[in-house]
């Protein structure tokens, strides 16, 4: 057995280990093993946003201009009257500054028509905490929210199932699939302890104790990947961000949708080039993809539940699957 990298990952044999070093090797897999696995590693880049505590600048934001201020957090945490959600996190050393953290509310359902035989919640209240920190997982992205709306709309089709979200940050569509009762794992880069910690507190502020939370990073095969149980949805929110993770992400999707080939991968995307396209990559790794119209899952306003997102920006919405032979 592997020697565990984590508490929450259990072991996996060499023999399982070679044979997707060979799925690897016969793909071109662009996966690498964790250093404490095989000794070696992949490093990570472009993640500074240009946004860090106490500097706004609008012109390094990325286009990102529905950041929060630096002078506004603390002011927008005690508007909405939960300033009193911080002190626990703060008291567990979740949180080492409680002024760099605002709590956003999203209100999901509250038009939605009733009489429709289904006897769930007509109307979820989702509290997310939100650090200012220039890493992306620590802060709410517009496709979350656009994502968050789909799930709340086919809240039907998720009960009782296994869900497994990357590149979570502060888990928006997570935590809403799994207020729908489906059985969530949270996860995000394993380096980055910080955005796991914030998965953490969103299980926590939501009252959520039963989610596990794990680092898996796209583009390695970890004990944690190859433990994991099969699972019947991924998530992803704007995870096709950087065109170099492209592969990484949609190779991820393809080994863990080995596990299910009927699983199928529900992510949004802000259009931020014409020329990016996912399309050859998703032919090599035999998975295809089906748009969603936002109007679809009444997901076409700038204003979704109750929040300023996704304001102006582009977003659509993609359901990926194993190719049909």
């Amino acid at each position: 057995m592997l020697k565990r990298e984590s508490d929450c990952c259990s072991g996996c044999t060499w023999v399982e280990a070679a044979h997707w070093a060979r799925l690897l090797q016969a793909k071109r897999f662009p996966f690498t093993f964790l250093g404490t696995w095989m000794g070696s590693t992949r490093s990570v880049s472009n993640l500074i946003l240009g946004v860090f505590p106490g500097v706004y600048n609008p012109k390094l934001a990325n286009g990102h201009d529905w950041l929060p201020r630096p002078e506004t957090c603390w002011k927008s945490l005690t508007a909405d009257g939960q300033s009193g959600l911080i002190e626990p996190f703060a008291k567990a050393g979740m949180c080492e500054v409680a002024s760099n953290m605002t709590v956003k509310k999203y209100r999901f359902g509250k038009d939605q028509e009733k009489g429709d035989g289904d006897d769930r919640p007509r109307e979820l209240v989702v509290l997310i905490p939100e650090v200012l920190d220039p890493r992306y997982g620590m802060y709410v992205w517009p496709c979350a929210v656009v994502l968050a709306q789909y799930i709340w709309f086919h809240r039907r089709l998720l009960f009782g199932k296994r869900i497994l979200e990357i590149g979570a940050g502060v888990s928006l569509p997570g935590i809403v699939a799994a207020k729908c009762g489906a059985e969530v794992i949270l996860s995000d880069n394993a380096d980055f302890s910080e955005c796991l910690d914030n998965c953490r507190r969103s299980c926590q502020m939501n009252n959520l104790s039963g989610i596990r939370v794990i680092g898996l990073t796209w583009g390695h095969v970890s004990p944690c990947l190859l433990s994991l149980a099969p699972v019947d949805f991924i998530l992803g929110a704007d995870v096709l961000f950087e065109p170099e993770d492209f592969e990484d992400v949609v190779s991820t999707v393809h080994y863990l949708t080995e596990r299910n080939t009927h699983a199928q991968f529900w992510t949004t995307y802000q259009v931020r080039s014409a020329n990016w396209s996912i399309e050859g990559l998703l032919y090599k790794w035999e998975m295809e993809s089906t748009h969603v119209p936002l109007q679809s899952f009444e997901a076409t306003k700038e204003q979704l539940a109750g929040s300023s997102l996704p304001g102006m920006h582009t977003i659509q919405m993609m359901v990926i699957s194993r190719k049909k032979k």
